[in-house]
């Protein structure tokens, strides 16, 4: 509400500064929620059943999209105003028309191993291999890409630590199981396998990974405590699926137990023709 009325108050005209400013207070106000949501899912695990459950469920959905909404707006209106400010000709915005996916993905894995050798003591390898003849790189949002694959690769860690952690087999060494991710395209679609050999999820658990405040940590430990920057929250992976589905992809996975997942996230090239500045002046001129 204070955000609402923050923008409905401040008067608008050729110049966006006042504007500007309200809605970076907004983005700056709004930083903290998502963790605040993660805490209040992991306290209430265990005490949301059934109905209750369906209704909370449903309303994390809509709820997590409107922000998703306002956040990708609010960040795109920011950047447009930077480039603008900063003289530059074409003006995309949050988009890159030469998003490269191997490398946001080679950056996602690098975050993740830190995450796992922080929290775990152990880190998986991760190879990442590009099969496509044509160009890879699309018109995409290089901060959501990396989200999206950041929590994927955090879910195949964990799990594939997990399994080194508690195996004892000499003969299946689980530390020679690196993640292993492929990259490949068309004219209108990105394709991104990541496939783990981490034991799977049983089948008892299903759908419920897709459940938010579902954790696969929350398996082997019902500690809120336990919850840190690598799992516990049972938020990434949802949101994950909610920014792919957002975005015009999807997410989803396929999992054998006791051997490990294959994740699929499919993803559309945005079409984006850059905005002008000389645009906005002959639309003027028009008015």
């Amino acid at each position: 509400q204070q955000s609402f009325q923050g923008l409905r108050m401040t008067e608008v005209d050729k110049d966006l500064t006042e504007f500007s400013a309200a809605v970076r207070r907004l983005k700056a106000r709004q930083r903290k929620a998502l963790s605040l949501v993660g805490e209040v899912l992991v306290r209430r695990r265990d005490s949301v059943h059934g109905t209750d459950k369906s209704f909370w469920m449903e309303w994390l959905n809509k709820f997590l999209q409107s922000r998703i909404c306002t956040e990708m707006l609010t960040s795109q209106y920011i950047e447009i105003v930077s480039q603008m400010e900063s003289g530059r000709t074409a003006i995309t915005g949050i988009v890159d028309a030469e998003c490269d996916p191997a490398s946001i993905c080679r950056n996602a894995a690098e975050a993740a191993r830190q995450l796992c050798a922080t929290h775990m003591s152990f880190s998986p390898l991760v190879e990442i291999e590009v099969r496509t003849k044509r160009s890879h790189a699309f018109s995409y949002i290089p901060l959501y890409l990396h989200y999206i694959l950041l929590e994927v690769l955090k879910n195949s860690c964990y799990a594939t630590a997990k399994a080194a952690l508690i195996s004892s087999s000499l003969a299946d060494p689980q530390q020679g199981k690196p993640i292993h991710v492929v990259i490949c395209s068309d004219d209108h679609r990105v394709a991104i396998r990541i496939s783990d050999m981490g034991g799977g999820i049983p089948f008892d658990v299903g759908d419920k990974v897709w459940d938010f405040g579902f954790s696969g940590s929350s398996l082997f430990s019902h500690d809120p405590l336990s919850a840190n920057a690598l799992a516990g929250y049972g938020l990434g992976l949802p949101l994950a699926r909610l920014y792919a589905r957002y975005l015009g992809g999807s997410l989803s996975l396929v999992s054998l137990p006791e051997y490990g997942v294959d994740t699929y996230l499919f993803l559309p090239r945005i079409d984006t023709t850059p905005f002008l500045p000389s645009m906005l002046e002959v639309e003027d001129e028009d008015v």
